[in-house]
């Protein structure tokens, strides 16, 4: 395990555990809307490429859309200054005779990174579902980069036969009235 680039007056509040430093007075809530411009940004920071560019208004309404109608699900963690360390923001689809959890985004601040805040913020989203008597978690990763994928593959869940396919509307050709 590396050694933690904190100085020592922090690392009375750190504590290790399976190589993951865990902050213990990291508090789980149900998220709030005063963090929306906040973690929006950092939705942008970590999602866009040059390809697919997420503006602030378009992202705050992807984000609005699973915390208000699926509040239960969509979850903060603060530290012990009320500072929002990440969010997970998750939807319920209807799946087969039951439900699935769909993590939507799962962000942490880069200062808060390796300290075990996605995993318990998963972690939280995941068990709310289970005591619901959900039948699964699903989630989209991008396979051109090793992370997320490795991590989420390392907690045990499995890359399924599904694959996404998309086009941009100009590049879309319908031969529909031939």
């Amino acid at each position: 395990f590396p050694i933690h680039p904190y100085p020592v007056a922090l690392s009375s509040y750190l504590v290790r555990t399976h190589n993951t430093l865990y902050n213990k007075s990291m508090k789980i809530k149900k998220f709030s809307e005063k963090y929306i411009e906040e973690m929006a940004k950092l939705f942008i920071k970590s999602y866009s490429e040059s390809s697919y560019e997420w503006d602030l208004n378009t992202t705050i309404a992807h984000l609005e859309r699973d915390y208000k109608y699926y509040p239960d699900f969509n979850l903060m963690v603060l530290n012990e200054s009320s500072e929002i360390m990440g969010a997970i923001f998750c939807s319920v689809t209807p799946y087969y005779k039951s439900k699935i959890l769909f993590v939507n985004s799962l962000q942490v601040k880069d200062t808060f990174r390796k300290q075990g805040v996605a995993k318990k913020l998963l972690a939280s989203a995941i068990k709310k579902a289970k005591d619901q008597d959900f039948y699964g978690v699903h989630f989209f990763v991008d396979e051109r980069v090793d992370f997320p994928k490795g991590w989420y593959e390392k907690l045990g869940f499995k890359k399924t036969n599904w694959v996404e396919y998309e086009s941009n509307m100009k590049d879309i050709h319908f031969n529909l009235l031939k």
